[in-house]
């Protein structure tokens, strides 16, 4: 994969002027689509940091190294050594840029000819009470706390953690989970007594009974809304059911916030890569966002970049800008997330490749154009949730320099 990376960094390169605020932004665009390597000693010396403790819970999507550098470029950097099992290898592994230890801190560093800076990074570490104990777990097991945003997965079903989708793109593991809403309601309080709110995005497995799972959510916002109320932002992250009466009873028990994940606008990838989400039709999800919309529910569908197996890229892009430009219609916002292999999923058996550094830098950029003219950006809509934080993305970054200068 490492020639991979070259030549696409040497479409994005060279970085001239690495204090340059357009250049940081294509310095964050390769760190989030290939992320970077360390030492086993310095990846443990950041675990410490950011939990507290080396208990930690593998999540589904953008976990790794959440830092601030540059010109307050915050970004949460993939680093799958964190997180490493069975001595697989991982995208993260060909990564051409590395965290360094230098001058008593911590910096970024490429030595790729063509891309090459040397930054210092600054990382955020996790909350006061990440380390403390439930039983014998610690609470950054049942968290992810990633820039001021609180992220759990859910119980399916009772007690247990699973998927009935099983997309191709996702590492969201089957296992026995005991984690009922009152461990929340402990963590939140927490959240809420140190800084007077707290957001969380609540997600977790889809069945494929008539709810899609949505109800699994009800005795949350029920015991939380209960207890904070406008205090607390809850984002919901779910699958369309297929009645909206399901939505209703959300939106009365209080959800703030919606992600209903589109992924890819081409009928054909959707069925190679979610064949189970693609039964559902593209056309039923935009019907649930816009019934959403309608209700004044804040709504958000993410797009994956660089997964287009059997067509251009041209094509992807032109799919891409046309699809924002329906979910801005309707009152949407896209998400354009670069794809990534995550360990274990079974793409990244299929050894799929990571979203280009180069596509993900230019079709951002006309994705937040089109969100920019539709008022549709994070930094319009506040930065509540997963779909407001965008530090694993482009868009969040370019749309608020863009705002500041």
């Amino acid at each position: 994969m490492k020639d991979y990376y070259k030549k696409e960094l040497i479409k994005l390169g060279p970085i001239t002027n690495q204090d340059d605020l357009e250049q940081q932004i294509k310095i964050k665009s390769a760190l989030i689509t290939m992320g970077v390597v360390a030492q086993p000693k310095i990846i443990e010396e950041i675990n410490k940091i950011i939990y507290g403790s080396s208990n930690k819970e593998k999540r589904t999507g953008n976990i790794g190294i959440p830092a601030n550098w540059g010109n307050d470029i915050q970004t949460m950097i993939p680093c799958e050594a964190m997180f490493e099992s069975n001595n697989e290898k991982t995208f993260t592994q060909d990564s051409l840029i590395e965290v360094i230890e230098k001058q008593g801190g911590y910096h970024l560093v490429s030595e790729f000819e063509q891309f090459q800076f040397q930054l210092p990074i600054k990382i955020v570490p996790g909350p006061s009470w990440y380390p403390q104990q439930h039983k014998q777990h610690t609470f950054s097991e049942f968290v992810q706390y990633d820039f001021g945003n609180m992220i759990a997965s859910i119980p399916t079903l009772k007690q247990k953690q699973f998927c009935d989708l099983q997309c191709k793109f996702c590492e969201l593991e089957t296992k026995e989970k005991d984690f009922p809403p009152e461990i929340l309601e402990e963590i939140i309080a927490l959240e809420i007594n140190e800084k007077g709110q707290a957001d969380i995005t609540l997600s977790g497995g889809s069945l494929e009974s008539k709810d899609k799972g949505t109800m699994k959510f009800v005795k949350y916002l029920e015991k939380l809304k209960g207890k904070f109320g406008d205090k607390l932002w809850i984002e919901l992250e779910f699958t369309p059911p297929k009645e909206a009466k399901y939505l209703d009873q959300l939106i009365d028990l209080g959800m703030n916030s919606a992600l209903i994940n589109i992924e890819t606008f081409n009928e054909k990838i959707a069925k190679e890569i979610m064949p189970k989400k693609a039964e559902i039709g593209i056309k039923h999800y935009l019907e649930t966002i816009s019934y959403l919309s309608k209700k004044e529910v804040q709504i958000s569908s993410l797009v994956l970049l660089g997964l287009h197996p059997g067509i251009s890229q041209e094509q992807h892009k032109k799919e891409i800008i046309a699809g924002t430009k329906t979910l801005a219609n309707i009152g949407a916002s896209t998400i354009p997330q670069p794809y990534k292999p995550f360990l274990g999923t079974t793409l990244q058996k299929e050894k799929y490749f990571p979203c280009s550094p180069q596509l993900c830098y230019e079709l951002t950029n006309d994705v937040v154009k089109i969100l920019k003219e539709n008022e549709l950006t994070s930094y319009n809509k506040g930065e509540h949730g997963c779909s407001g934080c965008g530090k694993c993305s482009l868009d969040t970054t370019i749309a608020k320099i863009g705002e500041e200068k």
